[in-house]
């Protein structure tokens, strides 16, 4: 499963911004302060809630979202949704059938946990475990 979507509004500089990966590199550039430290926070922050600064949402707007699509060949097979409002975030996960992860963060979480390396845990485990 890989990021096949990244969609988001309001975040950070970005006023909108749509990619859609056509390979396992997708080059993000431009001059400073043009939203390449925006784009890489809103897949931060789609998929990890404790992290966020203090203020998310674009100087003049009352809520940000950012909308991430997994899957594979062009298939989504899960969407992540973050909004943002002045008070709080919200998060929901859910699949093309229906299905909408009653605790989405623990959801995300474990998804993440079956797919990434934590470098220092690794290097924690004895040599059978690694």
């Amino acid at each position: 499963m890989k990021i096949i979507g990244l969609y988001a509004n309001n975040v950070k500089k970005l006023r909108a911004v749509e990619i859609r990966p056509t390979s396992n590199m997708v080059r993000i550039a431009g001059l400073n302060g043009a939203g390449k430290t925006s784009v890489l926070d809103c897949i931060k922050w789609g998929f990890e809630g404790r992290s966020i600064q203090s203020v998310p949402i674009r100087k003049g707007e009352e809520k940000a979202n950012i909308r991430i699509d997994l899957g594979a060949d062009g298939v989504v097979s899960l969407t992540v949704e973050r909004t943002f409002t002045e008070k709080d975030n919200y998060l929901t996960v859910r699949n093309p059938e229906g299905f909408a992860a009653k605790k989405p963060q623990k959801h995300l979480d474990d998804l993440i946990g079956l797919i990434s390396l934590d470098p220092l845990l690794f290097m924690r485990q004895d040599a059978k475990k690694q």
